[in-house]
């Protein structure tokens, strides 16, 4: 299982960032992550969902398995490959550290594992932080 994390502290209130997060139209603005394709509806409560095509390719179906308002989301995945997001606000002064934490198994054989997940590893980490500096350029310049 590979872990990565991306961190931004941004000058927005966790309720501002909040609302960005849990409504996925808004992801379109600054998501590099996948493509958002469709959802039951906001993501602030257990169950929501949506579908998403991982910009590697991989299509999948996730639902919101924790939502705390303004403080945690987490999305799991139910179809395609084994993939967890979740997003963590906290209070730092007048600004909220925005952390997007993924967790997720690359979908190879046990040799091609060996070889992509390290390419995979970069690519991933690479696409987190390109998508907490858009959040964080998003919500500063609005």
């Amino acid at each position: 299982m590979v872990r990565l994390e991306a961190s931004e502290r941004i000058r927005g209130s966790p309720e501002k960032l909040w609302a960005l997060l849990t409504e996925p139209t808004n992801y379109q603005n600054f998501f590099r992550l996948g493509v958002i394709e469709d959802a039951t509806g906001k993501l602030d409560h257990l169950g929501a969902g949506l579908r998403m095509t991982l910009t590697l390719g991989i299509p999948m179906r996730l639902k919101v398995s924790d939502a705390l308002a303004t403080q945690r989301l987490v999305l799991r995945s139910h179809y395609g490959m084994r993939f967890q997001m979740e997003w963590q606000l906290q209070v730092r002064g007048n600004l909220t550290e925005t952390t997007l934490r993924t967790e997720y198994l690359t979908p190879y054989s046990v040799k091609g594992m060996i070889v992509e997940e390290e390419a995979t590893r970069h690519r991933v980490g690479e696409l987190m932080r390109e998508t907490t500096a858009s959040l964080k350029s998003l919500v500063e310049s609005s």
